[in-house]
């Protein structure tokens, strides 16, 4: 049974095809492929294609573990006891996440891949399928590195409000953002990149959301961009900070109390070689079982957080994804 692979970068064509996904221990710095990586980098899968295709793929993989689903009341709980856990440590930042399930015809996921690539034009949008991982699908607005042979680019993207608001970015939400940025520079610091030029921040939309985006340039020197990824990611846009802090939180509570698992849900996947890297951090993203979509929001919780706005926030980005759904239903229904 083969797997199946379909992307659009953007302003670029959409590619779909067919071959296999491979999971490998040690990243060959010369190898020229799509790559999926896992949340905290564990795993890696690379696709080797057999051959293009267009909508023939129907056979979808459906991983064996289905996502945990949390309602508000238990949400509520879990978050309070994050931000006694940040006080407590003295933590800047965490990133508390968690799914939404909703009904979704699998028959449809061809057809909702080509309407998020019209919708969200600006977005990297994929939908991949494999026995390693199952289905999945995603429109990520969040670049995490792009390497042009030895010029780089990353950004900072960090704080969410409605795109229907003219409000201006509250202190929470400049914090949140500078935390990322502060991180990203200090990292690179840490590597021994000394020539970088920042941009921002300013406001970026994303669908029904828009965020506050710093952009980040320096040069490659003597690292191959998987080695320069895998030190930056998680960024504190997905994590927190502390870094370590966060992660041992998120593994305490999201996996360990929650028994949930982030899985794919905030890796990185795009095209990697040695000339040309483009890695999209994997947000925006549901995970397909039959019948059903698993969508996987976060939000990033500061000192300053309320439960109740962080619980609006994982809402209106599940409208990334759920408005593209319902229209397809809406068509569906008429035809």
């Amino acid at each position: 049974m083969t797997d199946f692979l379909a992307y659009r970068f953007p302003g670029k064509e959409i590619v779909k095809t067919v071959g296999t996904f491979t999971r490998l221990d040690k990243v060959d710095s010369s190898i020229h492929a799509f790559v999926i990586s896992d949340f905290r980098g564990e795993n890696q899968y690379f696709f080797s294609a057999i051959s293009n295709t267009h909508d023939q793929f129907k056979t979808w993989h459906f991983h064996s573990e289905i996502p945990e689903v949390i309602d508000y009341a238990k949400y509520v709980r879990n978050a309070q006891v994050f931000l006694s856990a940040m006080q407590e440590l003295g933590m800047k930042k965490v990133v508390f996440s968690r799914v939404k399930k909703v009904s979704f015809p699998t028959e449809n996921l061809h057809q909702l891949f080509n309407d998020l690539c019209d919708k969200y034009p600006k977005a990297f949008v994929y939908l991949a399928s494999s026995s390693l991982f199952g289905t999945w699908l995603g429109a990520s607005p969040e670049i995490l590195l792009e390497v042009h042979n030895q010029n780089v680019f990353t950004m900072s993207l960090a704080g969410t409000k409605s795109i229907e608001t003219d409000d201006d970015w509250a202190k929470k939400e400049r914090e949140e953002q500078q935390f990322v940025t502060d991180f990203i520079l200090e990292t690179l610091t840490e590597q021994g990149i000394s020539n970088v030029e920042t941009q921002g921040p300013y406001s970026f939309e994303a669908g029904p959301v828009k965020h506050l985006r710093t952009d980040i340039s320096f040069d490659l020197g003597n690292r191959t961009p998987l080695e320069l990824a895998t030190v930056i990611h998680p960024t504190p846009a997905v994590s927190g900070l502390p870094k370590a802090l966060a992660m041992e939180l998120i593994e305490a509570i999201e996996n360990h109390d929650l028994n949930y698992n982030r899985f794919l849900y905030a890796g990185y996947l795009g095209l990697v070689s040695p000339e040309h890297t483009k890695l999209f951090v994997n947000l925006r993203c549901c995970q397909i079982q039959p019948e059903t979509a698993y969508l996987y929001v976060g939000g990033g919780y500061t000192k300053n957080s309320s439960v109740e706005l962080e619980w609006q926030e994982t809402e209106r980005k599940c409208k990334t994804l759920l408005s593209v759904m319902q229209e397809l239903k809406s068509h569906d229904i008429k035809q």
